[in-house]
């Protein structure tokens, strides 16, 4: 939660935003992700090339996941730290990240697969019906795509 004087510095830099993107092609739920996204990484290309792309029933599956307490897989840990505790605690979320565990590494190394990989495959049960969050590893995003194509895994709602 916000302080009065940083909701008020947030505010103001979303108007930047606001007035600096104009008119975009981003829907109503759309457009506040597409936002925060700017706003995170002062970055307005986002939304003037489009670069955020949202599958149709993806912020629907997201938001069915979360308020059914589905875990919230990462591929890193400072992912975990970008996350709203407070909301993870109201819905009953858990948010797991496996890529420091020590069976991760051997898992790893015995299937000659990066740690990403290994740490995707062994939280498979917690993909299922989950959201997974790739904020660094393409390893890990690659291979939650190939868990889907396998049809081993299907995930709420991936972002990455």
């Amino acid at each position: 939660m916000l302080t009065e004087k940083g909701q008020s510095i947030e505010d103001a830099s979303m108007q930047v935003i606001e007035n600096e993107i104009g008119s975009h092609n981003y829907n109503e739920k759309e457009w506040p992700i597409v936002r925060r996204v700017i706003h995170s990484t002062a970055d307005f290309d986002f939304a003037r090339n489009n670069l955020i792309i949202f599958h149709n029933d993806a912020i629907e599956n997201g938001l069915n996941a979360l308020k059914t307490g589905r875990s919230i897989v990462v591929d890193v840990n400072g992912v975990v730290g970008l996350i709203n505790k407070q909301r993870v605690k109201e819905f009953g979320n858990n948010i797991i990240c496996k890529i420091s565990d020590s069976e991760i590494v051997l898992q790893a190394q015995k299937e000659n697969k990066t740690k990403s990989q290994m740490s995707m495959r062994m939280a498979s049960s917690d993909i299922d019906g989950g959201i997974v969050v790739v904020g660094n590893a393409p390893t890990a995003l690659l291979e939650v795509i190939q868990m889907v194509k396998e049809k081993a895994v299907k995930p709420a709602l991936v972002i990455g």
